[in-house]
């Protein structure tokens, strides 16, 4: 009786695992079909071994083959020994391991997702997902380029702008320097006239040869000089044009040296040669000696 009941007990027993493996292969089924129809590689390889054993649909047609039975390490990066990045050890540790990797096989960039999980024979499996994120990468290499770009163009920008600001400034500066050039022309001119008048009739009152005629004449060309400043500061508030022209050498010279008082322990050579054929430069219309007018 008691052999007996043994029996119906083994039998039941082996019925209830038989009905719990199908169920567990039932839903083992389910899953690897769901795991089928994904369109991102997903596959599991033996912890100690490095066996791959699954690869899904997707994986398979990627590589064009099935590497289940191979090493992952070879199926996956054409390596012959385990990689030197392997999260085999951190699934141990924590479960679970996130990180972005570029695999060189496939020249693809990929979100990876690793989870330690028990195999239906119950061994620890590392189970991976693999997120396609190329298409992501190329953006953000685009925008990083972007980027750099428009940082290059913010720096040509500002560059730029602080050349037209020292431009502006420099034209306000002009502006400022010709009003008042024209403001102190116009105060110079008047209390030059008065110079001018007044040489004019002290030289018509003096007897020719008289000592301080010298000295007439030099205030005289002092005066015309300062006409000439006067009428370059107002010059720069005008469109100016350059012309060139032929001028005697000499004479810019002997102008230049009419202007300065030479002492009497200084001696001043003029060497130019003579005969140049360059005609003289035109004479202001005002000259020493003349009758004063408004110039």
């Amino acid at each position: 009786m008691e052999l007996a009941s043994e029996v119906g007990r083994y039998f039941a027993l082996t019925i209830q695992r038989f009905l719990l493996e199908e169920k567990a292969k039932k839903e083992f089924d389910e899953v690897v079909a769901i795991f089928e129809s994904i369109e991102e590689p997903i596959y599991v390889t033996d912890i100690e071994t490095y066996e791959v054993l699954y690869a899904n649909k997707y994986l398979r047609d990627l590589l064009g083959r099935d590497p289940v039975g191979g090493k992952c390490y070879r199926e996956f990066q054409g390596l012959d020994a385990p990689c030197s990045f392997c999260t085999n050890e951190i699934l141990l540790r924590q479960g679970v391991c996130r990180w972005d990797y570029y695999n060189p096989v496939l020249k693809r960039h990929y979100a990876l997702t690793d989870r330690l999980i028990k195999w239906p024979d119950g061994r620890s499996v590392r189970f991976e997902l693999a997120i396609d994120i190329t298409e992501r990468k190329e953006l953000e290499r685009r925008l990083e380029e972007k980027i750099i770009e428009l940082e290059k163009y913010s720096a040509n920008l500002e560059r730029m702008v602080e050349e037209k600001t020292k431009a502006l400034l420099e034209k306000e500066r002009l502006a400022a320097i010709g009003e008042t050039a024209l403001m102190v022309g116009h105060d110079l001119r008047n209390p030059l006239q008065t110079v001018v008048y007044s040489t004019y009739l002290l030289r018509d009152n003096l007897k020719k040869g008289a000592p301080v005629e010298k000295r007439i004449r030099r205030i005289e060309r002092a005066v015309k000089y300062m006409n000439k400043i006067v009428s370059d500061l107002q010059n720069l508030v005008r469109p100016m044009k350059a012309e060139p022209m032929r001028t005697r050498l000499a004479g810019v010279i002997d102008e230049t040296l009419s202007m300065v008082e030479v002492p009497g322990n200084i001696k001043v050579v003029k060497d130019v040669e003579s005969g140049a054929g360059l005609k003289p430069r035109p004479r202001s219309k005002w000259t020493p000696g003349s009758s004063p007018g408004r110039w």
